[in-house]
């Protein structure tokens, strides 16, 4: 067994063994709950859709570990932010591990002024013992912990298993039809509301009916999921016009193109129906993320090229779609909303979690603390509300794991955006560029949501954002050989027709 530090590309599935390519069929299988599945499940908040991440995770691991067995040539792709998940791993096994009192008392001395009763020189007879971890809430810790090993997995286990270029653009279609399907399900289900979700679940912290939702409990949050979703959707009806195209100049103009226009109509149909999701669901960060998302994705097009006509026509054909149903519905609600932008509680929040920063500023709280440890910096104090997440991904994460913590994820972030500024710069094959192009739209949106909204707390979100991390990663392996080291002889083929593809032109 060995690794691969380049981009080179595994043999063809047609070379490998039955049992291989049902390893294979297992970890695809195992990604498609991750993008079909779990968002479905109340964005996987609650401890069903968190079961379904940890099981698939656990599935696509394991398949993964059988294909390396049951192969005549095991490799695997040496992605570099290995070091970075180990740390990550680390802060959170090190919050639940119990410290000396005196070494407890040096990394995090507010823990015996915020725990009196559980201070080590307590000598009260009330005393309720020694307080000997970092989080102040370890049973959280232990739950964040385990989605945060599935998110891990499923980061490797994807940059493993995007060998070749048609193995992105199958993902980026996948998470284009999640996005479009969950747009046309929460317009729907809001039209026909009974309350409950699905029609049948009575979520108990809030109803289907009050606003666009979907799947999530959370508007923001629903449209955060359609966000992600805009750019690869635009690629796909662009790309589908490409082929439409192609097989038209290829075999005349009476060739039957009912299946690409079939298909092309539904796909238009359900970018409109998303833009229009998005600003019905009166989420303002939402309609900025989504901003973002076709402004990156459109000013890439334009830097490389690939504006046309045809995505002129798309852009109005959606513009028709929403305004459209804008006309149907009204749109005073989303210009009021928009109008809008105060947020005291949201600012209150902000304020008892720089709080919580200042007094644990290394380690934080722990995973999963935020609910027990913001009410305690909250000013006015709680009355009738609880916030279990800081309106803030960062601030979050910094308040929950120090700025250790938050310095991981800003690394994070910062390979991402190389990685993408990588790809789109590179002078690989323009349909590799579109690629970098559509996934640094998607997580631009997502890093701008992130700073009003706890999206990176939502597993129906991250499972997501991390497939585009790994198509992210994938790529810039793949610009920067060439896109690239040609697989092994017999499969040559296969990967000049991948590679000599022009889309949109």
């Amino acid at each position: 067994m060995h690794s691969a530090n380049t981009a080179t590309l595994p043999d063809d599935d047609s070379f490998s063994s039955p049992l291989e390519r049902a390893c294979h069929w297992i970890i695809d299988a195992a990604l498609a709950a991750c993008v079909f599945v779990v968002p479905c499940l109340m964005g996987g908040r609650i401890a069903l859709g968190q079961c379904v991440l940890a099981l698939s995770a656990a599935t696509a691991a394991l398949a993964w570990s059988a294909s390396l067995l049951l192969s005549r040539r095991p490799t695997w792709t040496v992605t570099r932010v290995e070091p970075l998940l180990l740390a990550v791993i680390g802060i959170g096994l090190l919050q639940i591990t119990p410290l000396p009192p005196a070494l407890l008392q040096l990394v995090s001395p507010q823990h015996a002024k915020l725990l009196p009763m559980w201070s080590a020189n307590s000598e009260s007879a009330s005393s309720l013992g020694a307080w000997s971890t970092l989080s102040l809430n370890i049973g959280a810790t232990r739950q964040a912990m385990i989605v945060g090993l599935s998110y891990i997995a499923l980061f490797f286990i994807a940059t493993q298993r995007l060998r070749r270029v048609g193995d992105i653009e199958r993902l980026l279609k996948s998470i284009a039809a999640a996005a479009g399907l969950m747009a046309l399900f929460g317009v729907v289900q809001w039209m026909t509301s009974n309350g409950k979700f699905f029609w049948f679940y009575d979520y108990p912290l809030t109803t289907a009916g009050h606003r666009l939702k979907g799947a999530f409990t959370n508007r923001n949050h629903f449209s955060q999921f359609l966000a992600l979703g805009c750019a690869p959707l635009l690629w796909w009806i662009l790309r589908t016009l490409e082929l439409r195209s192609v097989t038209a100049s290829s075999f005349g103009r009476n060739a039957p193109r009912n299946n690409s226009d079939t298909l092309l109509g539904g796909l238009l149909l359900l970018l409109g129906v998303l833009v229009f999701s998005v600003l019905f669901s009166l989420s303002r960060g939402g309609t900025v993320s989504l901003s973002v998302s076709l402004v990156v994705m459109l000013g890439l097009l334009f830097r490389a090229k690939r504006l046309s006509g045809r995505t002129a026509g798309v852009l109005l054909s959606m513009s028709l779609v929403a305004g459209s149903l804008f006309l149907m519905f009204g749109y005073e609600k989303v210009s009021d909303r928009l109008d809008n932008w105060e947020s005291p509680e949201r600012l209150s929040v902000w304020q008892a979690n720089w709080n919580i920063v200042r007094d644990f500023p290394v380690f934080g709280t722990g995973l999963g603390s935020h609910a027990e440890a913001c009410p305690l910096y909250y000013d006015p104090p709680f009355v009738d509300v609880e916030f279990t997440h800081a309106e803030n991904s960062y601030l979050q994460i910094a308040s929950e794991c120090g700025v250790l913590g938050l310095g991981l994820a800003l690394l994070g972030v910062a390979l991402c955006a190389t990685w993408c500024v990588r790809a789109v710069n590179s002078k690989a094959d323009v349909r590799l560029r579109v690629l970098a192009a559509v996934v640094s739209a998607s997580l631009a949106a997502n890093v701008v949501h992130a700073v009003v909204d706890f999206s990176w707390f939502v597993p129906g979100l991250m499972v997501i954002v991390l497939l585009l991390a790994a198509c992210a990663r994938r790529l810039d392996q793949l610009t920067n050989c060439g896109a690239a080291v040609l697989p092994a002889a017999g499969n040559r083929s296969a990967a000049a027709e991948s590679l000599t593809s022009q889309p949109f032109g």
